[in-house]
């Protein structure tokens, strides 16, 4: 057994005639756009990928999990498409479009949030692993990055969808920082996660509302996100994190956004997290739901609250734990912040209280658990 498997020998007849089919097919469109899907990775094509892009000149989006693979800097990136809960004015160019291109995609009940997302079969070019479809023809055998590349120095510009985009998006108002007494919100919460985000980050998001919100984050060129989506599996995400971290080394610092419910179902994972002393930085995006630091409330009916359960991990690690209390949005999530409190690994709690409820980060060595 050989992993990964051997790549499949190239067919040069079956990838001249997907591409010249396909080549054929986008000239005659008006308002075609690209989307990238999460198979362009494993199949090794993101490269061809941005390549295609940059011969269209037309509007890119990517798919909810395939988000990081195209860079968000580029001037022809949209943001997702993810149906009705795309980003603002993606899904009108995407659903408006004349020959939608999906490189790699995977379509399930997620991805096309039940099935309602209006991908029209008449105008889908569906890219795949190793085969192509469209307007009812079928071309095996023809591996994903070659037919990008090659159809690329087959096509012409066609603008016009991001054209209209531009005529329709209208900018995200910038917010300014709240003022020192003001109720902790969630949009606070994730601009505060946005600020921990730098080019060597590897994101890891959650099953659950983190879907939503890390969505709404900003990826700078080079940095990761890692989002399961096949399955909707709750919690993997909080061994997940320490998985990025050991694969990405010393060079790459690990974001993720975990929900609660989904931290009980992996809190094991801290006893292998705190310890390896990689840098780990979680937030909880469901401020009424974080329950550290003496909250004095329980999640749920039946399970432990959260001090309960992080006094017990604390124990078992023999570690010290600061509470530092806040009832604003005034304490900062700080890269920068190294206590050294003695004991195996510091930890630092900070909570912030507001009106419906409370967000927390909690900080292990240069990292942050939430």
């Amino acid at each position: 057994l050989t992993l990964p498997p051997p790549a499949p020998e190239r067919d040069p007849v079956a990838i001249e005639a997907a591409v010249a089919a396909a080549a054929e097919h986008i000239a005659r469109a008006v308002k075609p756009v690209l989307v990238a899907g999460v198979k362009l990775r494993p199949a090794g094509a993101v490269e061809a990928f941005r390549k295609l892009a940059d011969a269209l000149g037309c509007a890119v989006a990517v798919m909810p999990n395939a988000k990081g693979l195209f860079p968000e800097s580029h001037p022809a990136f949209l943001g997702t498409y993810w149906g009705e809960v795309s980003s603002p004015d993606c899904a009108e160019i995407v659903e408006s479009s004349d020959c939608q291109i999906f490189a790699g995609p995977m379509f399930n009940d997620y991805t096309t949030v039940g099935w309602t997302a209006l991908i029209s079969p008449s105008k889908l070019l569906a890219a795949g692993p190793d085969s192509v479809a469209f307007d009812g023809r079928h071309f095996s055998n023809v591996p994903l990055a070659a037919f990008l590349e090659a159809l690329a120095a087959r096509v012409q510009p066609k603008p016009a969808s991001l054209e209209a985009f531009r005529r329709l998006h209208e900018p995200e108002p910038t917010s300014s920082a709240p003022a020192s007494d003001t109720p902790l919100s969630l949009r606070e919460l994730r601009q505060q996660v946005q600020d921990l985000i730098e080019d060597s980050t590897s994101l890891v998001i959650e099953t659950g509302d983190s879907w939503f919100n890390g969505q709404k984050l900003r990826l700078p060129d080079g940095a990761r996100y890692h989002f399961q989506m096949q399955y909707g599996s709750i919690g993997w995400a909080v061994g997940a994190v320490l998985g990025a971290a050991i694969a990405g080394g010393s060079s790459r610092r690990v974001v993720a956004l975990i929900g609660d419910g989904s931290a009980l179902y992996g809190i094991q994972a801290l006893w292998s997290a705190a310890p390896s002393g990689r840098p780990l930085d979680l937030a909880n995006p469901l401020r009424q739901a974080i329950l550290f630091a003496g909250a004095g409330v329980s999640m749920t009916v039946g399970l432990p609250s959260w001090r309960t359960l992080i006094d017990h991990v604390v124990a078992e690690l023999g570690l010290e734990v600061i509470d530092l209390q806040a009832v604003d949005a005034g304490v900062e999530v700080s890269r920068d912040r190294d206590l050294q409190l003695g004991g195996e690994l510091p930890v630092e709690v900070l909570v912030q209280l507001g009106q419906r409820g409370l967000a927390v980060a909690l900080e292990l060595g240069t990292g942050v658990v939430g």
